[in-house]
């Protein structure tokens, strides 16, 4: 038969079922994919930005398991190790942020210096004065003052890591000068 022949033995409307029905299965499997894409336990990103939300709220315990979550299945996650040292340092436990601090420079020590300055300013308010000051000079080394000005370096985190440089020479400036008589 002809695929004419066939339409004219097909009884009226079967071709507009079977498209509704590969329309209906399309668009089924293009909302579970979106699904899975969304709810990915594997994906860091998303119980990241989940517990960045749960610690802008001050709800820490939430914000700690969500990014405990991410170190458990992405042990080297840098970002969460961050993190977690951000969570673990406004409650108050600051031996563990230190670790944590510390952590993340280790898995990424020249991505940027956020990890420096959080490092930084936790020793400098144990009064851990010269811990404080050799790890803001180690993130220095990686970032001299005259990458900034230099249009090879194409970084889309370059005014934060600025940012950062600025507030670890600050604090070198200011631990220095007390330092002095």
């Amino acid at each position: 038969l002809t695929r004419d022949e066939k339409l004219e033995t097909e009884p009226a409307g079967a071709n507009l079922k079977t498209n509704t029905v590969l329309i209906s299965t399309s668009l089924i499997l293009s909302l579970l994919s979106s699904i899975i894409y969304v709810y990915n336990p594997l994906n860091p990103n998303q119980a990241r930005q989940a517990a960045n939300v749960y610690l802008a709220e001050k709800k820490y315990d939430q914000a700690l398991t969500q990014i405990q979550k991410v170190i458990r299945l992405h042990p080297y996650d840098r970002d969460s190790h961050l993190l977690a040292g951000k969570i673990l340092a406004a409650t108050g436990e600051l031996k563990r942020a230190e670790t944590e601090f510390r952590q993340a420079i280790g898995y990424g020590p020249a991505r940027d210096l956020e990890a420096y300055a959080q490092l930084t300013g936790l020793l400098h308010g144990l009064k851990r004065i010269d811990e404080a000051q050799t790890v803001a000079r180690a993130g220095l080394v990686y970032f001299p003052a005259d990458i900034f000005e230099s249009s090879l370096w194409v970084n889309p985190n370059k005014e934060t890591i600025k940012f950062h440089r600025e507030l670890l020479v600050k604090y070198l400036d200011i631990s220095t000068t007390k330092d002095s008589p």
